[in-house]
């Protein structure tokens, strides 16, 4: 009897820590995920589907050296930037109709990996 509860007692023991170190590297995982966001540049021309058509988009930014179509000349200022720190970014978009702007929220959703896979990694 006595064992039995010894052994109850590890359990809970190793369970409560377990789950703490769980709350630690989530914890842990969201502060570096959010601190590393890498920042995207479209640069302008770049075109989107609007309604079946391929429509040419630019932004009032300053271009990097990369963006998701290459590199591109850093002395342009017509790129779309999306980082971390941004909730809306000003956009120019040449529909057929003529050039509209518009100002695109930008929501940050951060995936997180499935505990359960990474678990038995951390141990």
């Amino acid at each position: 009897m006595l064992k039995n509860r010894f052994s109850l007692l590890c359990l809970a023991v190793a369970s409560s820590l377990t789950l703490t170190a769980c709350d630690v590297v989530d914890a842990a995982y969201d502060e570096t995920l959010n601190d590393n966001a890498p920042e995207i540049v479209i640069a302008g021309g770049f075109k989107i589907d609007i309604q079946g058509n391929a429509v040419p988009v630019e932004g009032y930014d300053n271009c990097s050296l990369n963006t998701l179509q290459g590199s591109v000349d850093t002395d342009k200022s017509n790129c779309i930037v999306l980082d971390r720190t941004r909730k809306k970014v000003p956009v120019l978009v040449h529909l057929s109709s003529g050039p509209v702007k518009e100002e695109w929220k930008i929501e940050h959703q951060v995936e997180k990996p499935n505990p359960a896979k990474i678990s038995s990694k951390l141990v």
